[in-house]
């Protein structure tokens, strides 16, 4: 009897150590992720349904809010980790000298952001926008593109009544008559021509304005690090490449996300250039729009010397996985 304890003992123990050998798997980072659920953030989506996070050691969760700004917002408070977000907010962030930094941006579009109007209201040709109600929402790309459709066309916001909404709103406020038109990104400018069928119609400016979707953080985050941002990032290159070799699929997933129909998404999915990247010119695309919020005197500013807002660009996660 003692020698079958003593053995048992033996073998315990030899288990234990085994075992204690035996290397822990490494626990995943837990981020959160504030998303504006739009076609702008088709990598981010298809990142997180297909587990290319979980693939690189990632446990993100998503909070989804209406727009980016909102988004940046949730970063800049510290209630989320990473935000998807337009380059507007960035700069108005940047103006205000809050800690924002810019890991890269992973889609751009000439074609997102549209003036839908309605030709009921007498709405044919750009000059026919003086004296009517016009919304977009305040401190976002739909504000900026507005402002620049207007300068293209020999108008400013004095000529139109300016009304600030949330772009949630404004299809509905659309379809009531509330509006004559709205600035907005998709899905929300096709939803609102959808409400009033062939009475809507809408402006392009492809010509004078490209926006783009970032992944912007905080930049004295104690969560993130170097290795934290080539994780994050390699999920997004496995997500590009993915939107890349199957397409048909990228758009099925991104479509019930969203909430749009397949055919409705597909039609306008050739206006996004889905890559992650620096994008050259960057910083001079911030500069242009913060000189754009001080003449329309948005903002004030601050000294005489100039932002450099190339200071907000954060390179090194991205060279790493680049080389």
């Amino acid at each position: 009897m003692i020698k079958k304890t003593f053995t048992f003992v033996i073998v315990t123990l030899a288990l234990l150590g085994f075992c204690s050998c035996v290397p822990k798997e490494k626990e995943s980072q837990r981020l959160i992720l504030a998303e504006n659920l739009v076609p702008l953030s088709s990598i981010t989506i298809i990142a997180q349904i297909n587990g290319y996070f979980v693939d690189n050691g990632l446990d993100v969760e998503t909070v989804t809010f209406s727009s980016g700004k909102a988004a940046l917002d949730a970063v800049l408070g510290g209630s989320a980790d990473y935000a998807t977000v337009a380059e507007t907010p960035i700069m108005f962030a940047g103006a205000r000298s809050l800690p924002v930094r810019v890991l890269g941006t992973f889609t751009s579009s000439p074609d997102d952001c549209k003036l839908v109007v309605n030709t009921i209201k007498g709405i044919e040709d750009p000059k026919d926008l003086k004296g009517k109600k016009i919304a977009a929402l305040q401190g976002t790309s739909s504000h900026y593109f507005l402002s620049k459709f207007l300068s293209e066309n020999g108008l400013s916001f004095s000529d139109i009544e300016f009304l600030s909404m949330r772009p949630t709103e404004m299809p509905a406020a659309f379809s009531r008559g509330d509006i004559d038109g709205y600035a907005m990104w998709e899905p929300h400018a096709s939803r609102g021509m959808k409400s009033i069928g062939s009475d809507a119609t809408f402006f392009s400016g492809a010509s004078f304005y490209t926006e783009t979707f970032n992944i912007a953080f905080v930049g004295d985050s104690e969560t993130l690090n170097d290795e934290v941002h080539v994780k994050f990032l390699r999920a997004l290159l496995d997500a590009q490449n993915f939107i890349n070799t199957e397409k048909e699929e990228a758009i099925r997933i991104v479509a019930k996300k969203t909430g749009m129909e397949i055919e409705e998404l597909s039609d306008i999915w050739e206006n996004y250039d889905f890559k992650v990247e620096i994008m050259p010119g960057f910083e001079d695309l911030l500069s242009s729009q913060y000189e754009w919020a001080v003449s329309e005197k948005i903002i004030q500013k601050a000294s005489q010397v100039d932002i450099d807002f190339s200071q907000l660009m954060y390179r090194n996660p991205l060279n790493t996985v680049s080389n």
